[in-house]
């Protein structure tokens, strides 16, 4: 509304008739999707890469997400990086013991800018 009455002002002088000016805002140049928090799957996992969050949502979630495990992947190793407070923090996921419900801690649930990591086992594991 302020820009249509300082365009209103401004214009004015060069029309005999009242003018009728509407202004309407299409785009803000930043697309919705860019500002939702993401998380970002890498390593052995099917479909490694961002996803936007859009609700809560746990490890074991977000690897069904991203197509579940690769054939080498470190089951017992999956690691979530989260930065608190500028530090970087590294929590640790068994998903061989959340599967067999023998540990069921650590199924956290993820925060925007969480990166999980599941590495490549070994040779003899």
């Amino acid at each position: 509304q302020a820009v249509e009455a300082a365009l209103k002002n401004r214009l004015q002088k060069n029309y005999n008739d009242p003018l009728d000016i509407t202004v309407a805002l299409i785009s803000s140049g930043t697309n919705a999707e860019d500002s939702k928090p993401r998380i970002y799957m890498t390593g052995e996992i099917l479909k490694p890469g961002p996803y936007v969050l859009v609700q809560r949502i746990n490890i074991m979630q977000a690897i069904a997400q991203a197509g579940g495990l690769g054939p080498f992947a470190a089951r017992q190793r999956i690691q979530v990086r989260r930065k608190i407070d500028g530090a970087e923090s590294v929590y640790y996921f068994d998903y061989n013991a959340f599967e067999t419900g023998t540990n069921l801690t650590g199924n956290i649930d993820l925060k925007g800018g969480d990166v999980i990591v599941v590495p490549e086992r070994g040779l003899f594991n």
